[in-house]
């Protein structure tokens, strides 16, 4: 890690432990689910779709549709998600979890959080919750700050 100012940043660091969590779960799922943390990804949000499209999921997401396109296609192939077409589309796709992909899903969210909730073990309670606390407003924060420059750029 680099030894400078930024590097001991609140920012830098958390930056730097979303990033060892998520090569981590992609170490997890791999060895024992067999999938991809970004497949991951694709399977929990189109569990949490009523009626997905690969464009909703790419949404969620925050990229592009062609971004998640090679996810979906083998997740398909795999048997995790069906791909039907929308009623009166002939471009656009329902996607939805097939029972093994809800079932691997579900897997993959217990195994996380339950590898992960291990983390704060060394930590008291009143410091998991003020952690928590924390980053509930770091999000809220971030998520103001892009309304307020998509809301400011028109």
């Amino acid at each position: 890690m680099p030894n400078d100012e930024f590097a001991s940043s609140a920012a830098f660091k958390l930056h730097a432990l979303v990033q060892m969590l998520d090569r981590r779960a992609e170490q997890m799922l791999q060895a024992e689910l067999g999938i991809g943390y970004r497949q991951f990804l694709v399977l929990a949000v189109i569990s949490g779709l009523e009626s997905g499209s690969q464009r909703m999921a790419a949404d969620c997401l925050g990229v592009t549709p062609a971004a998640i396109s090679r996810h979906i296609d083998l997740l398909c192939e795999q048997g995790f998600i069906s791909r039907n077409p929308k009623d009166g589309s002939r471009r656009e796709y329902q996607l939805s979890l097939t029972e093994e992909g809800a079932q691997k899903t579900l897997a993959a969210k217990i195994l996380l959080s339950t590898r992960f909730d291990r983390l704060m073990e060394g930590l008291a309670e009143t410091e998991v919750i003020a952690f928590n606390r924390v980053l509930d407003r770091l999000m809220e924060q971030l998520a103001e700050r892009v309304a307020g420059e998509k809301e400011a750029a028109g």
